[in-house]
């Protein structure tokens, strides 16, 4: 008997069967379905046991002679297709009979059944032939007529009479659609074929606690809860729960509790755990080999699956440049009864067929999922390099320009002809036109640095000619403003006289009256102790609390019951009444504050900072949880009210789910550069992040991968998800906003910028996407990615863009200082409004009617829908950075670079400061651009 109960991650095998529980019923139906059809094709999803079920069932019951039909004895022939399917089969019978056949030609079936007859001549013997894993016939590039003639094969031995051939194939059923590639073998599936059941909670129970029973152990109650309440919310369960229960015994166990769970990592880690501990020790050279053995032993196939890729070790070392007897050390750390996450077809052979135990191992270690992911991103690189060499070579293509060269480059930089060669045989023509493509660049860059200097000469002179026509108007100019000076103090002088007489007369009324105008007209006839201003209209307006914010102040929240949170960049956050006076002490963090959200639902701020502290407080100024750390600033946090999670993102390249006392909830969320945010999609129960590294990414709330990444060709800058209609939109710096399902792989063509987009959104009512970027321009499309308007133009980058669903209009505020709305179909309507700077952001304000605007010039604005003013503008110091419509008060709340925050009356003085709040908070912002 075995020393373990427990197989770990492979597949059962015949030897196992002792240990395999919970499948009676499906053994008996296999037997049945057998004796039936003589083909059987056992069909499930990848991880349901498909071939264990076999392999630890059905044959073993064969052997035992629970399937009799004049023959009581079973010979079983193994083999898988692989990338040489028919010389697997001749291999699989010469090995279990000692027989050569023929592997290629024709009426191979017959000549195998004659042999098998001869190689068994007591009519006592049956043979089952079982071809696992039967969907590598899919998956990996081969003769498409070596696979016709392997299925007439298989199919003609199971039909002929001559010798009991018994056929059994187990396949993935995500591949059943592809059997109509095949004459004959759709028909077969539709006889015989069983598709495998999930089991049920007892038959759960009997797979769990039957093993340990042979050892005389057992389980607590609460731990065997915890597994069946947790496994059927597992993907991949029965291998991931064998290698959580292998991991969890020891030789002595007799009893298995929660500790010795919690200490394996869990159904959610186990896995991943016990594959990193792989790599423990390794230096970063033998650790990048690793990354190319598993690159190499994985494929990404047409659908964006990803499966296994059964290879030699010898192929390997060519990949990769190693040397053999280096390579298979390295992966020894990955074969065996302690870690069975990879399989060698014979251990005393000098170059062994190596393959990945199971693809759980592939869904369940994210480091070998980002090893997959990077694979699968270098090899549609050089697919498409090696297509476009041949449209090149067909002048159907032109050169590649950057960052395309940039990308093809540093690709074969790091990779050789054996890699490339798996993938396009057109490698020559490839290297060729990526040195054309490069040369070409060389010169083009030439051409545009000669350009470049002769526009630098030009610029040079017409900057002198300027210069001089500056100096000339700058002497006028001086002399003009000396001659109105002059006369300014004559008039000044003369006031001043005017009111001294009226002084000696007794006339103060009067005499102040030319004092002050004197003052006016000219600073010089200001003498403090001769003439007073009058100031108190000036401190009803602006009372100054300078001392009680210190710090520059990076933004603005609104509370209810008509409180202010101020975040600063001294890393205090604080409480405001309207009135200007505090309303709770200072809430402390280490760095300068980025952002705060208040949860409604819990009564408590959420706020983050610049090093990497999350931290909820009370609205008394006291922490509410621990502090949740990242190992770099924090772009961004929400709050998953229906899960009860905070989730944060990070410069640090992760996001992170919490548990609201601020203990981690989940394992990292990890792309490979900054984390630009995240959402919840409430409705699937899954996270989507989006990243500088060029990826959106959906997750579970385990913080496991559910979906193929969705790639851009650079950084992901924003994402949405469409509730209503199931999918999700991405916008990119390569210029491209795009509609994706939720399994990852695109929904329509490409909306294409010629340069970065700043953003996109979905206008549900209209079913329409609105796009806006760095090329000037906005455009409306279909979810297709059909334009539907005219390009909305401005002469500079279009910072943001909004729908006004009440008036049926278009908003676009842009960097050229404008503001405009536009008709749906493109057509611009009423006049710019005009800033004198980049104006920042832009609001409608319905109730109102009017458009509120605030920018760069130190100005916030209201403007009707016409492009006219309704008001005097709103003035700062410094620019405007934010505001906000404080709407069942009819005022408006500004903040600017200029360290102050402003409450403006929107109705009784149009755009002068509200009396309610005085002047205020001493602020600034620290802006950051990502």
């Amino acid at each position: 008997m075995s020393k373990k109960p427990y197989v770990g991650l492979r597949p059962f095998n015949q030897e196992d069967h002792l240990f395999f529980f919970g499948r009676r019923k499906q053994v008996t139906a296999l037997l049945q379905g057998l004796h039936d059809t003589r083909f059987l094709a056992v069909v499930g999803g990848s991880g349901s046991g498909k071939s264990s079920l076999v392999r630890a069932g059905l044959l073993p019951a064969l052997d035992a002679g629970y399937l009799l039909n004049h023959r009581d004895r079973w010979q079983f022939i193994i083999c898988k297709p692989g990338d040489d399917p028919m010389g697997n089969l001749a291999r699989a019978v010469d090995a279990a009979t000692g027989l050569e056949i023929e592997q290629t030609g024709g009426g191979n079936a017959a000549a195998v059944a004659a042999k098998l007859n001869a190689a068994f001549p007591e009519n006592d013997t049956n043979v089952l032939l079982l071809v696992d894993q039967f969907e590598e016939l899919f998956t990996l590039e081969k003769d498409r007529r070596a696979c016709e003639f392997f299925v007439e094969n298989l199919l003609a031995l199971s039909r002929q009479t001559d010798f009991p051939v018994y056929l059994c194939l187990t396949m993935r059923s995500d591949f059943l659609g592809l059997c109509d590639r095949f004459q004959g073998l759709p028909e077969a599936f539709n006889q015989g074929q069983f598709l495998v059941p999930r089991l049920t909670r007892a038959q759960l129970r009997e797979a769990v606690v039957g093993p340990a029973s042979l050892f005389g152990a057992q389980f607590t109650p609460r731990l065997l809860d915890r597994l069946l309440n947790r496994i059927v919310h597992t993907t991949d369960e029965l291998p991931v729960l064998q290698h959580l229960l292998s991991r969890m015994w020891q030789p002595d166990t007799k009893l298995l509790d929660l500790a010795a769970y919690d200490e394996a990592g869990g159904l959610e880690h186990a896995l991943a755990n016990h594959a990193e501990e792989a790599l423990t020790g390794l230096s970063d050279a033998d650790r990048h080999l690793v990354a190319q053995c598993f690159q190499g032993l994985t494929e990404t196939d047409a659908a964006n699956r990803m499966v296994r890729r059964p290879t030699h070790l010898k192929t390997l070392a060519a990949v990769t440049g190693a040397d053999a007897t280096h390579l298979r050390k390295l992966l020894g750390r990955f074969v065996g009864s302690d870690r069975s996450f990879l399989f060698l077809s014979s251990s005393e052979d000098a170059d062994p067929l190596i393959d990945i135990s199971h693809e759980s191992l592939i869904r369940r270690w994210p480091t070998l999922r980002t090893w997959v992911e990077e694979e699968a991103v270098d090899a549609r690189r050089y697919r498409r390099l090696a297509d476009d060499a041949r449209g090149w070579e067909k002048e159907t293509a032109g050169h590649w320009r950057e960052p395309r060269l940039s990308q093809g480059l540093e690709l074969l930089a790091r990779k050789n002809k054996v890699w490339a060669m798996r993938y396009d045989e057109d490698f020559q023509k490839a290297t060729n036109f990526l040195e054309q493509s490069r040369l070409a660049d060389e010169r083009e860059r030439a051409e545009r640095e000669a350009l470049r200097r002769r526009q630098t000469m030009l610029g040079w002179a017409l900057a002198v000619i300027m210069l001089l026509a500056a100096l000339v108007s700058f002497i006028y100019a001086r002399q003009a403003r000396l001659a109105e000076e002059k006369a300014e103090v004559r008039l000044a002088e003369s006031q001043w006289a005017v009111a001294v007489a009226n002084k000696q007369t007794g006339d103060s009324l009067k005499a102040n009256h030319y004092f002050a105008r004197a003052a006016m007209t000219h600073s010089s006839f200001v003498h403090g102790s001769q003439f007073e201003l009058q100031t108190k209209w000036t401190k009803e307006i602006v009372l100054d609390v300078t001392g009680k914010v210190w710090g520059s102040v990076n933004g603005t929240l609104m509370l209810p019951n008509d409180l202010v949170l101020t975040f600063s960049n001294n890393g205090k956050a604080r409480l405001w009444r309207l009135d200007g006076t505090p309303s709770s002490p200072n809430m402390t963090h280490n760095a300068s504050i980025s952002g705060a959200k208040y949860l409604v639902s819990e009564r408590v701020l959420l706020i983050w900072d610049s090093k990497g502290t999350v931290r909820l407080w009370g609205l008394d100024g006291t922490p509410a949880s621990r502090p949740m750390k990242h190992k770099d600033s924090v772009l961004g946090a929400s709050y998953l009210e229906a899960a009860g999670k905070l989730l944060t993102w990070s410069e640090d390249r992760t996001a992170r789910l919490w548990d609201l006392d601020g203990t981690p909830a989940t394992p990292h969320l990890k792309h490979n550069k900054s984390v630009l945010g995240a959402i919840f999609l409430e409705s699937t129960e899954k996270i989507l992040t989006w990243s500088l590294d060029g990826t959106a990414r959906l997750w579970d709330l385990d913080g496991f991968p559910c979906a193929i990444p969705i790639r851009h060709e650079g950084g992901v800058r924003g994402a949405t998800y469409l509730r209503t209609l199931g999918k999700l939109l991405t916008w990119g710096e390569d210029g491209i906003s795009r509609v994706w399902g939720l399994d990852g792989l695109p929904d329509s063509h490409p909306m294409e910028h010629r340069k970065r987009l700043r953003g996109a959104s979905f206008l549900e009512s209209l079913e329409l996407v609105l796009t806006w970027g760095n090329d000037g321009m906005a455009r409306l499309w279909t979810l297709g990615g059909v334009p539907v308007s005219l390009p909305m133009i401005h002469e500079d980058t279009v910072w943001g863009a909004s729908y006004l669903e009440s008036e049926k209009k278009l908003l676009t505020w842009s960097w050229d200082g404008t503001v405009r709305i536009w008709e749906l179909s493109g057509k611009p309507l009423g006049l710019p409004m005009r800033h004198e700077d980049i104006v920042r952001g832009a609001s409608y304000l319905d109730g109102p009617g009017k458009l509120l605007t605030w920018s760069n010039d130190k100005t916030a604005r209201l403007w009707w829908l016409d492009g006219t003013p309704a008001s005097p503008p709103m003035k700062h110091e410094g620019a405007v950075n934010g505001v906000n419509f404080l709407e069942g008060q009819d005022k408006i709340l500004t903040w600017s670079e200029d360290r102050t925050v402003r409450l403006w009356n929107l109705v009784a003085r149009r755009g002068s400061p509200a009396p309610s709040l005085q002047g205020v908070f001493i602020t600034s912002r620290t802006r950051r651009e990502y």
